[in-house]
C-alpha cells in the first residue's frame, strides 16, 4: 500500500519493480495465476491468448489522464468499476471485451480460492451483448435447404 501511496503521488516506482516484487499488485495476481496448476491446465492456445489479453489489460492506464497503469493498482482495489473501463475501452470489439472480462474473472475466481483477495469483483460484469444469433440449425423444412430426396443406394 506505501507503494502505491508513492504512486499516487507521483514519487514513482518503476513498473519492473512494482511487478516482480511487489505482492499484492494486479500483475503480481495475474503472475500467480499464470503460475497456477488452474491456468497450466488449459490448453496451449488457451494460455497463450489469455496471457495476451491479461497483458494488454495490465499496461493499459487507470485513467486518459495519468501514466499509472492497472499493473500497478493493488488488486483489492481493483473493483467492477475498474473492469468496466477494461471492458468498455474495447466495446467496438465485443468480443475482445468480452474476452478480458472473461479473463479476469477466473484471475480473481483464482485469487479467491487461494486467499489473496477476499472477492471476485469481475464476476458481476457482464458480457458485452454481440448480437449475434448464434448458428442457424440445419433442418429439413428449411426454406434454404433445397428440395432434397432420401438417397437411397447408399446403404
Amino acid at each position: 500500500m506505501a507503494k502505491y501511496a508513492r504512486l499516487l503521488a507521483d514519487e514513482g516506482i518503476s513498473q519492473r519493480e512494482s511487478t516482480t516484487t511487489a505482492g499484492g499488485t494486479l500483475a503480481w495476481l495475474v503472475g500467480q495465476y499464470e503460475r497456477s496448476a488452474e491456468f497450466r491446465r488449459l490448453d496451449p492456445r488457451t494460455q497463450r491468448m489469455r496471457s495476451q489479453i491479461l497483458a494488454t489489460c495490465m499496461a493499459e492506464t487507470i485513467r486518459a489522464d495519468s501514466a499509472k497503469t492497472f499493473a500497478l493498482m493493488p488488486a483489492t482495489m481493483f473493483t467492477a468499476k475498474s473492469l468496466r473501463v477494461l471492458r468498455d475501452r474495447k466495446a467496438d470489439k465485443p468480443e475482445a471485451a468480452n474476452g478480458r472480462v472473461k479473463a479476469l474473472r477466473q484471475v480473481f475466481k483464482f485469487g479467491v480460492a487461494y486467499e489473496h483477495v477476499d472477492k471476485n469483483p469481475a464476476r458481476d460484469v457482464p458480457y458485452i451483448q454481440t448480437g449475434s444469433q448464434g448458428f442457424h440449425s440445419w433442418s429439413v423444412d428449411c426454406p434454404s435447404s433445397g428440395n432434397l430426396e432420401p438417397m437411397s443406394g447408399l446403404i
